[in-house]
């Protein structure tokens, strides 16, 4: 159904999810009419995204709305189960890389490094940042990341 827009008029976007989050593009408290917001569901470790309710009911990963009204919509999020005859692998799904913000946790040969979203890394890769290099730089930094994944991993990896 086709609305016209109101010229000044502004929308409020209400988003739930639940074993997970929504990054919202741009976030704020009103959106102008027309304004385009970019949704993308991210799953709580051992849950993956199943789709979307509410004003837009829709299976898409990336949600981009329109806003033409103030819209409420909801992230689902189910348990993820393996496909049928295949085996859950022994790691990598149920854990995350908050996992080694206990120190006891830690592979004992590598060094973990804060991340400023929460967690820890041992590698960091950015290759758009400026003065990223592989050169003299086996793990990268924050500061000076590398500007590719290294070729070989050591277990306890994160990069």
């Amino acid at each position: 159904m086709w609305a016209p827009l109101c010229s000044g008029a502004s929308y409020t976007l209400t988003v739930t999810a639940e074993h997970g989050s929504v990054l919202v593009s741009p976030s704020k408290a009103e959106y102008e009419a027309g304004e385009r917001v970019m949704l993308v569901p991210r799953p709580q470790t051992g849950y993956c995204f199943s789709g979307w309710t509410g004003d837009i009911d829709s299976q898409r990963l990336a949600l981009d709305v329109r806003m033409d009204r103030s819209k409420s919509l909801t992230a689902h999020f189910d348990p993820w189960t393996a496909p049928i005859g295949i085996p859950v692998p022994e790691f990598g799904i149920l854990e995350s890389y908050q996992m080694y913000d206990e120190p006891g946790t830690r592979h004992p040969d590598l060094t973990y490094q804060a991340s400023v979203e929460g967690g820890y890394f041992t590698h960091y890769v950015d290759n758009t940042a400026t003065g990223a290099t592989d050169t003299s730089n086996p793990y990268g930094s924050i500061a000076k990341p590398r500007l590719t994944t290294p070729k070989s991993l050591p277990a306890g990896a994160v990069i």
